[in-house]
Parts: structure tokens; C-alpha cells; sequence
């Protein structure tokens, strides 16, 4: 009885006292810090009585926080870390940390994904950020391949424009259920359940073939190289001999050419920048830094890609 008694005079101490001056500060720091994506700081440490007390009252009050307050983030950003145990060294974090490699690049994420999100969402660039390019190279007559549809809005942009002959496919059943139920109406958009890394189609089926996002995914995947390997070759099969395969990217040159510069697929590649949606259209993008573009690949079977 002793006891329980003392441990709930400490309780109210620490709640009333510390609890009162502590709690705030270390919750201006949560918010601080996860909205920085760095790694929450301890708070000044009371008594070791008290501190013991502290830990059992934080660990709900903390989860909490980091349920109401954890941004939403999508594929491209990673959660917060959590809060270091006592004791442990300090982190660094010198990039980003990527997504695990064992997730999304197998189908349940994305049918996952696409059933708890249903919206229409675009990768790096909605159709007006690289209208100019695609009309360089596409013509609106082309048949088109959108290899990694998901539910972004560019084919229905596209078919908006003039496009006539769009073929979408996706390793997703659910989204290609959702899109193919979305745009019944437009029989020139046709969406297929299929795996870019060996397409269904017949050789030389497709005048340009576009991969918005579809590769750097591929390459956050098991097997990566291999992978992409595959869906090069699938899609120069699939590309009649004077097709394009137009890739957008967040990967520099340097990494993304020796994926694609092979002379088993029959192509050449040309490199573009078109600045990210969040950059100012008035400033001239920086074309060595990928913070601020994303790249343009195209591979021109055949020929030489400026030729369009």
C-alpha cells in the first residue's frame, strides 16, 4: 500500500511538475523533428525515480503523437525513424533511406497500395510537365504502350490531346479492375493486367512505349538488374523498328545509361531534363542536380532519337 501510494504521489509529481515542462518540450521537438525526418532527441532527464515513471507515461503519450502527427508519405518518402532506446549509439543518416528492396517490387504492395488509395496519383511529372517531348516524339496517331500505368491521370490526359491508340498495362489487378472501370467509356484506352518484364503483346505492336516511373521502381525490387534487363528487351521486341521508348526518371545519367545503353536492344539514347513540378517555371534548372529536374530517356530504335 506504501508503495502504490509513494508511486502515485510520483506519478502526479512528474505530471504536474515535470510532466507539465518536459512533455511540452519534448513534444515541440517531436513536431520539430519529424517534420525534419530526423531522428527525435531525448528530453532533459529528471531523477531516476522519476525518469522510470516518465518512460511508462511517454510510451503511450508518444504513440499517440507519432499516429496523429506522422505525415502521410507516399513511395518517394520515407517515415520518420523511431526514437532511439536509451543507451544507444547516436544515427546518422547521410541519404535518404531507401524503400526496402523486398516490397515494392512484388505485386502485393501495389495491390495493397492501390486498394487503400484508390485516387489517381502521377509520378514525377503530370503530362503538362512533358507534354513538349512527348509530342517531339510521339505522334498522336502513334500506338502508344504505357508500361506501369498505375492510376496515373497521363493517359487520359493524353487521350484528351489527341492520342488515340493508348495500350496500358500494370502488374496490379486491382488498379487495372479500377482504370478499366474508370475509363469504360473510352474504348481507345484499353487496360491490361501484365508484367512489363515479359509482355503478352506481338513483336513490333507498339510505335513508342512510355515508362514513367515504372523502371525506378523495377530497380527498388529484388533482381533489379536482371529485371530491368528483361524490360528492355520486352520492350524492344514490342517496338516496331523505328519505335521510341520514352523513360522518366529521378535517376541521374550515370546510373540510369548503363541500364539502357546495351546494343542488344537496338536503340540510342538520348538524355533531357524537364524541371520537377515544385520548381519554379520562370528559373533555369540546374541540370547536375537532381533535386531540382527529372531526366528524359530516349531510346530511339533504329535511329537517333533528335531525329523524332
Amino acid at each position: 500500500g506504501v508503495r502504490r501510494c509513494r508511486a502515485r504521489q510520483s506519478t502526479a509529481l512528474i505530471n504536474v511538475g515535470v510532466g507539465s515542462l518536459v512533455h511540452s518540450q519534448w513534444l515541440s521537438m517531436v513536431r520539430s523533428d519529424l517534420s525534419r525526418d530526423n531522428e527525435p532527441r531525448r528530453p532533459p532527464q529528471p531523477s531516476k525515480q522519476a525518469a522510470r515513471l516518465w518512460t511508462r507515461i511517454f510510451a503511450t503519450r508518444h504513440a499517440t503523437t507519432l499516429r496523429r502527427e506522422r505525415p502521410h508519405t507516399h513511395a518517394g518518402r520515407a517515415a520518420p525513424p523511431p526514437p532511439r532506446r536509451r543507451g544507444a549509439p547516436p544515427q546518422t543518416q547521410t541519404a535518404p533511406p531507401a524503400r526496402p528492396t523486398n516490397s515494392v517490387g512484388k505485386t502485393s504492395y501495389w495491390d495493397e497500395r492501390y486498394t487503400k488509395d484508390p485516387e489517381p496519383f502521377d509520378w514525377y511529372q503530370r503530362y503538362s510537365g512533358i507534354q513538349e517531348l512527348l509530342q517531339k516524339y510521339v505522334k498522336k496517331d502513334d500506338a502508344v504502350l504505357m508500361a506501369g500505368c498505375g492510376n496515373s491521370r497521363l493517359s487520359e490526359d493524353m487521350f484528351e490531346d489527341g492520342f488515340a491508340n493508348i495500350s496500358n498495362v500494370d502488374i496490379s489487378r486491382v488498379v487495372i479492375d479500377q482504370m478499366g472501370d474508370k475509363y469504360k467509356d473510352k474504348p481507345a484506352l484499353t487496360f491490361q493486367q501484365m508484367n512489363v518484364c515479359s509482355l503478352e503483346f506481338p513483336d513490333e505492336s507498339f510505335d513508342a512505349v512510355i515508362v514513367k516511373g515504372t523502371m525506378d521502381a523495377i530497380l527498388c525490387g529484388e533482381g533489379s538488374t536482371a529485371n530491368v534487363a528483361k524490360m528492355c528487351m520486352e520492350v524492344s521486341r514490342v517496338l516496331k523498328p523505328s519505335g521510341i521508348l520514352f523513360v522518366v526518371s529521378y535517376g541521374v545519367p550515370d546510373n540510369r545509361m548503363q541500364y539502357l545503353e546495351n546494343e542488344d536492344y537496338s536503340w540510342t539514347v538520348t538524355t533531357h531534363t524537364v524541371p520537377k513540378p515544385t520548381v519554379s517555371a520562370t528559373a533555369v534548372p540546374d541540370t547536375k542536380d537532381a533535386n531540382s529536374v527529372h531526366y528524359i530517356y530516349v531510346c530511339a530504335k533504329g535511329g537517333n532519337a533528335e531525329e523524332g
